[in-house]
């Protein structure tokens, strides 16, 4: 193996599958750790096979990865050589050689008769999420969900498939969210899934005031979420000064009440030049979870 096709990463944090990851912080910090520990050292297994997963163990991984290879070269028992090809890609990813693993992994997957085939895929995944390539990740998680819809790696690919477009900023996390609910409505990990979105959209809400508020479709499937507050009293307010029926000076005082499920946002002021000196209010409703404006009145 040359050493020019080793790509250099800086590693980053260790996978737990299920719940959302902050994005790298670029592409070349790459999530790691996802391998195993230790491999089977069975002894059902061809000599040869044992002796490359004990180097695994050993932390030998070039002399495993060459084993591997060697095994590869001289088995025919289809079974077995789909593990090795299997094991062989974890000892290339302790090197870094995410791209040997890839393609390691890819033909694992075009190999007729491999049972390894649907987790195969999901490795390949992690490697493309965890180099930022959220793309490419979501490109074969899809190909896991489509390929083997009755596999356990259906329902980890969908929960990746959330992570990425989460980390892309894309809508179609909550879409996908609000599907994986009404799939699997009791897995443990929607509450966790459900809190850290909805504080992806209220920070994106504190950010950009003046974008649209509505709640992503999807995410009203997660409990609790139509009591939530996603809009803040400051977003409330610039909301209801554009929508005010009278003009609303910069300087008018302001007062913000909760009533219900809605904002009740106040603005005091004096816009009838013959009535100098009256004043006259300005009361705008603003729904608090979708920041529709419900209600709008001025009186004296």
């Amino acid at each position: 193996m040359k050493e020019a096709s080793k790509a250099h990463f800086v590693i980053f944090v260790v996978v737990v599958a299920g719940f959302l990851r902050p994005r790298p912080a670029s592409a070349e910090q790459v999530i790691v750790g996802f391998w195993p520990d230790r491999l089977s050292e069975d002894v059902a297994v061809d000599k040869e096979l044992r002796d490359a997963r004990k180097l695994y163990n050993e932390r030998k991984y070039q002399e495993s990865i060459e084993q591997f290879n060697a095994y590869l070269v001289k088995s025919s028992d289809t079974i077995q050589r789909c593990e090795a090809q299997y094991d062989s890609a974890w000892a290339l990813t302790r090197l870094q050689f995410w791209d040997k693993a890839v393609e390691r992994w890819t033909q694992l997957v075009a190999s007729a008769g491999c049972p390894q085939g649907p987790q195969a895929l999901m490795n390949i995944g992690s490697v493309h999420s965890g180099l930022g390539k959220w793309d490419d990740a979501i490109s074969v998680y899809q190909k896991v969900v489509d390929r083997y819809p009755k596999s356990l790696a259906k329902k980890e690919a969908q929960v990746e498939l959330i992570q990425c477009h989460y980390n892309k900023r894309d809508y179609r996390a909550y879409e996908l969210l609000g599907s994986f609910i009404r799939e699997y409505p009791s897995d443990t990990r929607i509450p966790t899934l459900c809190q850290n979105l909805l504080l992806a959209w209220q920070t994106s809400r504190t950010k950009n005031p003046s974008a649209s508020v509505e709640l992503p479709h999807g995410f009203l499937e997660c409990p609790g979420a139509k009591e939530a507050i996603v809009i803040s009293r400051l977003e409330a307010i610039t909301r209801a000064r554009k929508a005010a029926t009278m003009k609303i000076p910069t300087d008018a005082p302001v007062d913000v009440e909760i009533s219900g499920d809605d904002y009740v946002v106040t603005f005091k002021t004096q816009v009838i030049p013959h009535r100098r000196g009256a004043d006259y209010y300005s009361k705008v409703w603003v729904n608090r979870s979708t920041g529709k404006i419900t209600k709008s009145l001025v009186g004296p």
